[in-house]
């Protein structure tokens, strides 16, 4: 594990690559536990924070404000230190632990601080300021918990706390319409992760690219009031499609096409709905583009043959 960071560190492979060999010599490893125990831990697992779940709904109002604080130190702590423990096995089946450890320590965190703040009185006097204030605190935690273990689950808590502060600074600070707000929220975290995804500043860069392809498909989808909302959809989805095709990431390129089956259909809908013609002529148009592309890449291959 030290050498192949020190090879990432050096430029002698990508994190990529290096994680793809991590996971080859783990699979070579007899160790650890079976898939069927594997499923049976995660089963009780599961079974437990759902009756801790219920317990504390059950003695929510009896407890005093500190108290709820203390619990949810508590189970923030030990959801924490199980991630950092298991962090440390050599199976797969406790790196897999340790990260839904850590990141369900996220939320924890998150919900440990709306109770610090209520109960110092802050929180339902001060809603907005209270909301960024719990959005950075987690996204603090998400970040270096990402930084910590490149994983594409907790990249998944970095980019939703991410997500959150972005709403949570835009409420606080500008007046804009709820529905600029819920446009630009996912349009903003969809910009920033592709961005950094293609760069090779976020990892693993799949998950990266695919957070911000959905980030920036969805925008349209929170601002369905707005006029023309479908035709921006149309045209995100286009630019989604045009920074896939030299990545070769077909994820993104799926999400794209995805997005142009929803948008182009809500456009029609929007604008010529009962217009037989316009169908038609939107059908004549698709098969028109498809026979463009299949005769220009079959041009252009008698062109390269004829040049060998």
């Amino acid at each position: 594990m030290d050498k192949l960071e020190s090879w990432v560190q050096a430029g002698l492979v990508t994190r990529e690559q290096a994680s793809a060999i991590n996971e080859y010599e783990e699979g070579q490893s007899s160790g650890g536990l079976s898939r069927g125990m594997e499923v049976v831990a995660y089963l009780g697992a599961a079974i437990t924070l759902v009756a801790l779940v219920i317990i504390m709904g059950e003695l929510y109002e009896s407890m005093s404000d500190w108290t709820r604080v203390g619990l949810g130190t508590i189970i923030t702590g030990a959801l924490l230190f199980a991630g950092q423990r298991l962090s440390s096995g050599d199976s797969r089946p406790s790196r897999r632990a340790s990260t839904l450890a850590s990141f369900l320590a996220v939320p924890g965190l998150a919900m440990t601080t709306v109770l610090v703040l209520e109960a110092v009185d802050f929180y339902d006097s001060n809603r907005d300021t209270s909301v960024l204030i719990v959005a950075l605190v987690a996204l603090a935690l998400a970040y270096w918990l990402w930084h910590a273990s490149r994983s594409a689950l907790q990249m998944v808590a970095f980019a939703l706390s991410a997500f959150a502060t972005i709403m949570a600074s835009i409420e606080a600070t500008l007046t804009l319409p709820p529905d600029w707000v819920w446009a630009l929220g996912p349009a903003v975290i969809g910009v920033m992760w592709l961005t950094l995804g293609t760069s090779g500043v976020f990892a693993p860069r799949r998950t990266s690219l695919v957070l911000g392809g959905i980030g920036v498909l969805a925008a349209p989808m929170f601002s369905t009031d707005l006029e023309a909302w479908a035709l921006f959809g149309i045209a995100t989805a286009l630019v989604v499609a045009w920074v896939a095709v030299p990545l070769t990431e077909s994820a993104l390129m799926g999400l794209a096409v995805a997005a142009l089956v929803i948008y182009i259909p809500a456009t029609f809908l929007e604008f010529f709905e009962g217009q037989t013609g316009f169908t038609f002529a939107l059908l004549g148009l698709g098969l028109l583009l498809l026979s463009y592309v299949l005769l220009k890449d079959k041009v252009g291959a008698r062109l390269r043959k004829d040049n060998e």
